[in-house]
């Protein structure tokens, strides 16, 4: 087989459709070679001396190299990839050179040129060395690199142990590492304060980096296919954490509160796998230290800081991955982490219930204008372990005191403590009658005043009707004028049921009386009577506007307005 692709003829002659010849040179132009001797000249004359040092310089490696030789070498595998799959070795482009033929459908001429291209591309004739290497097994090294796992045995290792520099260094000495000052800690694996159960450790180096990998960080390697991707941030594990969680969490709910019923434990559920308590845990193990993004940690604190939380539930997958089924360890952790939060919730459910009307009640016991409960806040709370604080006061007197997980119950709390407190209740219930007699007193005084006037207005109004009756009653009322026929399309004024309301009862002392009820097709049925004769029958959508078209039926009626509203008293 042959090394390599003999020499070919500088130039190549070939017969084009129409019977010209024609002439392919693959040598480069004048014009190129003059831009080569320039560009060398260049180079010759913005050199003026090589510098000379004392030894060689070591290989620096820095986060740009590390990102530069990680594409790098993903090229690579494509590239590769490209090799074998397409390449052809030595013998196979031999006889592409000497093909007739070769060409791509465009026409004799088209076919010329690509050939000449073959037969002078120096780069396809290394690619065909390449895999003809491959091909009779020098080169198993390739498939290893398109795989992506290329191997070195420990012969290999100590081998590249013993090679020197030029000055005898070994190469490993050689090199120095430019990384940036980190900003980024270890974790606690026992909290902050050394008061929390041991984390249970990720062995494996990759999966641990992943977990404390924020999407963020890596967008910018776009020469990796998503999925690729998706393996170096934290997503995944989150998306599996969360379940893990939620599943674990349910089975130590179930053996704690053997009598709570299904809506219970799901209230404490959502309590304990809530964004703000996996936060707190987040915080007490330095997972915020530890996450690297490129996110401004300002502003994930001025938010709802759900990303922090987030790394706790990616922390819980990572330990099902690597853990497979056998999660005992895990959920003993759990278990021991929540059992602060579980004390608090079974003492809670002991607790007498929140009465969300204590407030209002206390007040309308004891408050008045000038002196009413107050609230003041005496212990600022987090939400989860460290409950609010707060104090109820009248004149810095505490009448009762509350602590909850949220500001608001435990102001509750303190208003229902306040109205156990029978001494202060009575204290302040004596002051406030005492300060409030006088007042009340005279407000009596002025509604009676107005009842008085009022009841010598009706009483002369009274007369004044009696003056002008008739000596003899009038004609009966006459009934075949109802009920009245309802006209749908007719205006409707809503304040004419207030307007008829006293007409009728200055008149006859009677009111108007509407009985409602559902139609069949969805509309409401409104019927008036008035001194018990059905006046009326009107339907609408709105039984409002209902009662409403029946009462601006009779008020725009006025012969039947006054039929029914006929007065049959007399002087004598």
């Amino acid at each position: 087989m042959a090394s390599s692709i003999p020499n070919t003829e500088d130039t190549t002659t070939i017969t084009t459709a129409t019977g010209k010849r024609k002439s392919v040179s693959p040598e480069p132009s004048s014009l190129e070679k003059r831009t080569k001797v320039a560009d060398s000249r260049f180079k010759q004359l913005l050199v003026l001396h090589a510098p000379v040092f004392d030894r060689s310089l070591p290989a620096n490696y820095g986060v740009l190299a590390v990102n530069r030789l990680e594409q790098a070498a993903k090229n690579l595998q494509r590239a590769v990839g490209v090799v074998l799959e397409g390449s052809p070795d030595v013998l196979e482009l031999n006889l592409l050179r000497d093909a007739a033929g070769v060409g791509n459908g465009d026409g004799e001429e088209s076919g010329g040129g690509i050939r000449a291209q073959v037969k002078h591309n120096e780069m396809l004739a290394m690619m065909a060395r390449l895999k003809s290497l491959y091909k009779i097994g020098k080169l198993p090294v390739l498939d290893q690199i398109v795989g992506g796992k290329v191997e070195l045995s420990e012969t290999d290792v100590e081998e590249l142990r013993n090679v020197k520099g030029g000055d005898g260094e070994s190469a490993a000495e050689s090199i120095t590492f430019r990384l940036p000052e980190s900003k980024i800690s270890d974790i606690h694996t026992t909290g902050i304060d050394k008061n929390l159960p041991e984390l249970p450790k990720i062995k494996d180096d990759q999966l641990y980096e992943r977990v404390f990998t924020h999407k963020s960080f890596v967008k910018g390697k776009s020469y990796l296919s998503s999925g690729e991707v998706l393996q170096l941030h934290n997503e995944r594990l989150e998306f599996l954490g969360d379940s893990i969680l939620n599943n674990l969490v349910t089975l130590i709910i179930f053996d704690e509160f053997g009598d709570a019923d299904e809506g219970e434990m799901s209230r404490i559920r959502a309590l304990l796998v809530s964004n703000k308590t996996l936060l707190k845990f987040a915080y007490e193990y330095g997972f915020d230290k530890r996450l690297r993004s490129i996110l401004n940690k300002k502003a994930i604190k001025l938010g709802d800081q759900k990303i922090y939380a987030d790394v706790f539930e990616a922390y819980v997958g990572a330990l099902k991955e690597e853990r497979g089924d056998d999660l005992q360890e895990v959920q003993d952790w759990l278990r021991k982490l929540f059992a602060p939060l579980i004390e608090e919730l079974k003492l809670e459910s002991t607790k007498e219930s929140l009465d969300t009307n204590a407030k209002a009640e206390l007040y309308s016991l004891i408050g008045r204008t000038d002196l009413h409960p107050k609230y003041v806040l005496l212990q600022e709370g987090d939400g989860y372990s460290k409950k609010y604080i707060v104090s109820c006061r009248m004149n810095d007197e505490e009448l009762g005191r509350g602590s909850e997980r949220s500001i608001k119950d435990a102001g509750i709390r303190a208003a229902m403590e306040a109205l156990k407190n029978k001494e202060m209740l009575g204290k302040y219930f004596i002051e406030r009658q005492q300060i409030e007699r006088p007042t009340r007193e005279e407000k009596m005084k002025r509604e009676l005043l107005k009842k008085e006037a009022r009841l010598r207005e009706m009483e002369q109004e009274r007369e004044n009707d009696k003056n002008n009756l008739p000596g003899t009653p009038p004609s009966p009322i006459r009934t075949e004028m109802f009920p009245l026929d309802f006209d749908p399309e007719a205006p409707v004024d809503h304040d004419v049921k207030g307007e008829l309301y006293a007409l009728i009862g200055r008149k006859t002392g009677d009111r108007p009386e509407y009985t409602t009820y559902n139609g069949n097709d969805g509309t409401f049925i409104a019927e008036l009577r008035v001194r018990g004769v059905l006046i009326c029958t009107a339907t609408d959508q709105s039984k409002k506007r209902a009662m409403a078209k029946a009462a601006q039926t009779l008020w725009s009626n006025k012969a039947a307005l006054d039929q029914i509203c006929k007065d049959f008293r007399t002087k004598s």
